[in-house]
């Protein structure tokens, strides 16, 4: 399973238990973002 699929409560667990960091979560967020925008055309701008 990919970060970007747990729920807010299994990141939040897995990050308490040193299993998951914050930045790789976010980092597989953003390329999920990345990987759908062309399609869902949902962001302006992502800084």
């Amino acid at each position: 399973m990919e970060p970007h699929e747990l729920t807010v409560a299994e990141a939040s667990q897995l990050i308490r238990e040193g299993k998951l960091t914050p930045t790789r979560l976010l980092d597989s967020i953003l390329k999920r973002i990345d990987a759908l925008e062309p399609t869902l055309a949902a962001w302006v701008t992502l800084a």
